[in-house]
């Protein structure tokens, strides 16, 4: 018992220590194999080691991984990885380049190395450059004057094998260059005042490149400017034909520029583009440009040109040139013209494009008198005073400008005329109502104030729009003058004119006039409406048609006498007026009158007369009425057609009637006629019943008939209704008692009325409710008499019942079976038999009971037994 508890407590000791690292007595792994997995170019710090695990050959089973310790030249500490024992091989990813690992392994029991072997032997690799170079600045010599071709330094770096200046590249404006092993290229065919983009790419001795290039730009000088250029007015003509002379400015001072030629370019101040360029020799001192406009400012600019065409930047100078052209006159007028009064005002329009015009120096000669212009505006005026009546004046006019530029003078001539008098003034002198065309009017010469030696004055007038009448010369001594025989309803223009022996004022403005209405209306036609035969005094009207030339027609103060009776119009327009007939009669002649009277007061003076005679068609509804025979009277019905009576229809002597069922033709009316007028009806008998009837009436007036008018009467259903069969399932033979009745009928009318119907069999009476009956309480083999009256809804009923008859079947004869109930020997005449009843199935429910006989076959008489069903 002792030993068991030493025993449990040295396991205690052991587990207690169980936290403490143990190194099992365990070798330590050979040296591991490891190599550098080389990778693509510019890979950077992605570099990856290959490592092969140890021999595990008398490894223990308790070895569970192999653990790896590695470190990279350039880290400050060790990294450690778990390698499961059954793994043979390991990658380690993501190491930096250009540098040494240093890789040891050992043998441990668990991931978290509780019991391990000793550290391997070191494996050194070593990992080559797979980092791009880089570019820290650059340098372009004499920046920032920078010449053409000037050398560009690159400096840059590489942190492993160094950069390969022989494989780098450096592009300038897309011209691809070399670089020399110091870093430095010097570019060719380059231009002043011109920017170049650089991108330069660099490589190393291991084949690294920069993946992004690295990009600059620099601009060169420019060739200096030149001086600003002297520009002078070296020829002063006249208009366009104006010269400038151009100097050319100092030569360029710095001689590396190589400038050779000279450009000049010139424009008007308000043109939007310069004109072509001129190229000279820098020799040539000058340029001179012709045909340039007076009254302006030029623009001049010039710039250097190197032999290879390159440019400096323009310089610009102005040079202003003063007024060189004449003023010009485009127009002139003379106050009044064409009527120009004597010393009317002349007005020069004139226009100068430089200093304006000078009107105070300007000249004006009429008719070798010298005169003086006054300014207004941009026009010159002057107003003669020493003109007559109907006199030409020639006119020389000569401007000048401030400038002192003179016009070539302007000339023209014009005539003074007689004063055109005031429109006259013409009033009309009216005459009596329908005077018609015998209208006056008279002129009033115009005053003549201020006008001396007239001798006469002239009047023509004319229709509105027509030719001027000949024209009547009148002494000035006369005051008017007055005309004749002038249409009525019209517009008169009337000139008048001054006259002085034979010259002749212009005709004055027209005075128009007026003349009014003194014509009456007429009447053109008129229309009734049924013209000729249908005049009808219930819808027909009257129109008169007329018109007037002037105001219009006075509608409601002209005069209708119809039969001597005053009427009026009871509706019109501009030239129809309505005639009301209501008032009037059939069958009668009347006589209408007609005077029309217009707006202004006119009137026919002779009537419009006419005649006409109303039809004999008085519209109306014959009055027809069915007079009900009684029910089942069938064909013997009787209708009733009243005589017309027609208000506004006088005289009437006969009438007419006649009557057809309504589908039969016309040739089938039935014609009554010549009836006297004071029978007050016809009566139609043996009429069929249940049908429609066409009835038409009309009346006579001596000789003359009237159109035939139409009614409609409808008669009702006096026929009884018919059976016309019966039927009943199973007949003739197989008919099972209470077995139901179909009856099938027709009726000409409104139908049958089946509630109302009876029937009878053997003498008991039921009324249907339909078309069909199941009869009760019948029994096999009994015959059945059976009577039917049909009813329908107008009352009619069957005068004689329909009658037939049927028999039920027999009561069927059964099946049944017959046993022997065997007593056994010795029985004797004990003996049983056993009859069984037959079946009931599909037996009619009437047969309650059902009777048995039997009898010895030697006997002559049955015994019967009845026994419930």
């Amino acid at each position: 018992m002792l030993r068991r508890y030493i025993y449990i407590f040295i396991a205690a000791l052991l587990f207690a220590g169980a936290g403490a690292a143990v190194v099992p007595e365990w070798s330590a792994p050979s040296q591991p194999s490891a190599s550098w997995q080389t990778s693509a170019a510019n890979s950077g710090d992605t570099q990856t080691i290959h490592i092969d695990r140890p021999d595990m050959t008398d490894v223990p089973t308790t070895v569970n991984y192999w653990q790896i310790k590695y470190k990279h030249s350039s880290d400050s500490s060790d990294t450690q990885v778990n390698v499961p024992a059954n793994t043979a091989t390991y990658l380690i990813n993501n190491i930096k380049d250009n540098g040494i690992v240093t890789i040891n392994v050992r043998w441990s029991s668990d991931s978290s190395g509780t019991n391990t072997s000793d550290w391997s032997p070191t494996t050194i690799v070593s990992i080559g450059d797979k980092t791009a170079p880089t570019i820290s600045n650059h340098s372009v010599a004499g920046s920032p004057n920078i010449i053409p071709n000037a050398k560009i330094t690159i400096f840059g770096s590489d942190e492993g094998s160094g950069i390969n200046w022989t494989n780098s590249r450096i592009t300038i404006n897309g011209v691809l260059g070399s670089l020399t092993t110091s870093g430095t290229y010097i570019p060719s065919g380059q231009k002043y005042g011109t920017t170049y983009s650089v991108s330069v790419n660099l490589s190393d001795s291991s084949g690294n490149y920069m993946t992004t290039p690295y990009t600059f730009s620099y601009t060169t000088k420019p060739i200096p400017t030149p001086s600003v250029p002297i520009v002078s007015w070296t020829n002063q003509g006249i208009n366009n034909n104006q010269e400038i002379t151009v100097g050319k400015p100092g030569t360029a001072a710095d001689t590396e520029y190589n400038v050779t030629k000279w450009e000049v370019q010139w424009k008007y101040s308000t043109d939007t583009d310069w004109g072509g360029a001129t190229t000279l020799n820098i020799s040539n001192a000058s340029h001179i440009i012709s045909s340039v406009k007076d009254n302006c400012t030029i623009n001049v600019r010039v710039r250097w040109v190197r032999d290879d065409g390159q440019t400096s930047a323009w310089v610009t100078n102005n040079i202003s040139l003063g007024d060189k052209t004449a003023p010009t006159i485009s127009n002139h007028s003379v106050a009044g013209s064409p009527n120009i009064n004597p010393n009317a005002q002349i007005t020069i329009s004139g226009s100068d494009e430089g200093s304006g015009i000078n009107w105070t120096n300007s000249k004006i000669t009429i008719n070798g008198i010298l005169g003086t212009l006054t300014g207004n505006g941009g026009n010159g005026e002057y107003e003669p005073s020493f003109q007559t009546y109907n006199t030409t004046y020639n006119v020389s006019v000569t401007l000048y400008d401030v400038s002192g530029n003179t016009s070539t003078p302007y000339t023209f001539a014009y005539k003074t005329t007689m004063n055109t008098p005031p429109a006259p003034t013409v009033v009309w002198n009216p005459e009596v109502i329908n005077s018609r065309d015998t209208q006056k009017f008279t002129v009033t010469r115009p005053i003549t104030d201020n006008i001396e030696n007239i001798t006469h004055w002239d009047i023509r007038w004319r229709y509105d729009g027509g030719n001027w009448a000949t024209i009547q010369a009148c002494s000035i001594s006369s005051s008017s003058l007055q005309y004749s025989n002038i249409s009525d309803n019209c517009t008169i223009e009337v000139q008048v004119r001054y006259r002085e022996g034979n010259l002749a004022s212009d005709w004055s403005a027209t005075t128009s006039l007026t003349i009014g209405d003194r014509t009456p209306p007429r009447v053109t036609s008129h229309d009734i409406s049924g013209t000729p035969n249908n005049i009808n005094p219930a819808s027909s009207k009257i129109e008169i048609h007329g018109n007037d030339e002037d105001g219009g027609i006075d509608w409601a103060s002209s005069i209708i006498t119809v039969d001597g009776i005053s009427k009026s119009f009871f509706n019109y327009s501009a030239n129809v007026g309505d005639i009301d007939m209501s008032d009037q009669k059939y069958n009668t002649t009347y006589n209408v009158s007609i005077v029309l009277y217009d707006n202004a007061g006119n009137f026919m003076t002779t009537p419009y007369t006419f005649s006409y005679k109303t039809t004999i068609n008085a519209e109306f509804t014959p009055d027809v009425t069915w007079n009900p025979q009684a029910v089942n009277s069938g064909d013997a019905q009787k209708f009733t057609v009243k005589k017309p009576t027609i208000a506004k229809v006088e005289n009437i002597t006969e009438w007419d009637m006649r009557w057809k069922y309504s589908g039969e033709d016309d040739t089938q009316w039935r014609t009554t006629t010549n009836i006297a007028i004071n029978t007050d009806s016809q009566t139609i008998q043996d009429v069929s019943d249940n049908c429609l009837i066409n009835v038409e009436v009309r009346y006579r007036i001596n000789a003359s008939i009237s159109k035939w008018y139409s009614a409609t009467l409808t008669i009702g259903d006096r026929t009884p209704p018919q059976v016309t069969d019966y039927n009943i399932s199973g007949a003739p033979n197989d008919i099972e008692p209470n077995t139901e009745i179909v009856i099938s009928g027709s009726d000409e009318g409104g139908g049958i009325t089946w509630m109302d119907s009876e029937i009878t069999i053997n003498n008991t009476h039921v009324f249907l409710n339909s078309s069909t009956y199941t009869p009760t309480g019948q029994k096999y083999g009994i015959t059945y008499n059976v009577a039917v009256v049909l009813s329908d809804s107008a009352g009619n009923y069957m005068d004689s019942p329909y009658v037939f008859e049927y028999k039920t079947k027999d009561i069927p004869l059964p099946n049944f079976d017959v046993q022997w109930n065997d007593q056994g020997l010795n029985s004797a005449d004990s003996q049983k038999i056993t009859v069984t009843r037959p079946s009931t199935t599909n037996l009619h429910t009437s047969i309650t009971s059902w009777n048995m006989q039997w009898k010895y076959s030697t006997d002559t008489d049955w015994q019967s037994i009845t026994l419930n069903i």
